[in-house]
């Protein structure tokens, strides 16, 4: 079965304002992410769910060979996603930190980590090529 290319690609990417705010606050994007793992939800899955499956990531470097100007796009949401995956770590790490070691409220998020954990930073091995 031959499949067809897709139609929303071919619509020119405009960056918006509210395509650029997407990627500003992955902060609710893991604390959504903690929350259903507070629920009980396998950290295992959760962390599959939060990551970009390597499968994905060259379907996109195929799609930004053929539309350069995606390539752009496609970087971002994987440097998202990493930032997300290891702000979600962070959290996850201060299960196994005592109550009273934790101290630090953080606002965006609304949840407490222990002043021990190192702010979740992305340090990129690499990115789209």
């Amino acid at each position: 079965m031959e499949t067809s290319p897709n139609p929303t690609l071919a619509i020119p990417v405009l960056e918006t304002e509210e395509t650029r705010h997407d990627f500003d606050y992955p902060q609710r994007e893991a604390a959504f992410f903690y929350g259903l793992f507070l629920r009980g939800h396998s950290v295992e899955k959760l962390r599959r769910d939060i990551e970009v499956p390597p499968a994905v990531v060259a379907k996109w470097n195929r799609e930004a060979q053929r539309e350069p100007s995606l390539r752009d796009v496609f970087s971002r949401m994987v440097e998202y996603r990493r930032h997300v995956l290891a702000i979600f770590e962070a959290l996850v790490n201060t299960e196994s930190i005592p109550p009273s070691a934790r101290a630090v409220n953080l606002p965006l998020i609304g949840f407490r980590v222990s002043q021990h954990v190192p702010e979740a930073r992305v340090r990129l091995s690499g990115s789209l090529p």
